[in-house]
């Protein structure tokens, strides 16, 4: 790989084009190179595994015989940072509400429709005082009206714990100046089962 100076690009080819004509790069020695306008990269390793609020800048420098292309990992920008946790507490809160409940699935709007619907026609669909129910796991279960009736108010009250401390997080987020202290702010999960 070459630093091509006539047009500022980098050329990654065995062969340059000269006023000559074409060259084998191989062929031509360090100074033939700087002579035709063309200086060695030296390229350092790119890192690996950076952080999730960090970023890596490229730097480029170049002495009369080389370029030089290194690296440095940096703080992404603040505002970047609250954004991608931001998303992350959202993901973190809307996974957290959609657990099972005692292993019923409440997953989706049609799951928490369905126990409504099972609620308010329990007693002509339900015999014996109870209704067959698929569980989170496949499994069935008998449940009666009041286990029904926890389940859909226990999917309240998690849901409004989990909006409650999802603003708990996104102020403490507001409050943050350094990505370290982004990367800290946890969304409070509590105790979420009925």
């Amino acid at each position: 790989m070459f630093y091509n100076t006539h047009t500022d690009t980098i050329v990654y080819d065995e062969l340059i084009q000269t006023q000559d004509g074409l060259k084998y790069v191989k062929f031509l020695s360090h100074d033939e190179l700087l002579r035709l306008g063309f200086k060695k990269v030296i390229k350092e390793k790119r890192p690996e595994n950076i952080g999730k609020y960090e970023q890596i800048k490229e730097i480029r420098t170049q002495t009369d015989e080389y370029y030089n292309i290194s690296y440095r990992v940096i703080p992404i920008d603040i505002k970047e940072a609250k954004k991608l946790k931001r998303e992350e507490l959202k993901l973190e809160r809307d996974a957290a509400i959609s657990e099972p409940l005692n292993n019923v699935q409440v997953a989706s709007g049609d799951d928490l429709r369905n126990i409504e619907g099972a609620i308010l026609a329990f007693n002509r669909l339900a015999s014996e005082g109870k209704l067959a129910w698929i569980m989170a796991d496949n499994s069935v279960s008998k449940l009666n009206k009041e286990e029904l009736e926890a389940i859909r108010d226990g999917y309240i009250d998690r849901k409004q714990k989990m909006f409650n401390a999802f603003a708990l997080a996104c102020a403490k987020l507001e409050m943050a100046s350094l990505p370290s202290e982004i990367s800290e702010i946890k969304l409070d999960k509590g105790e979420l089962d009925v």
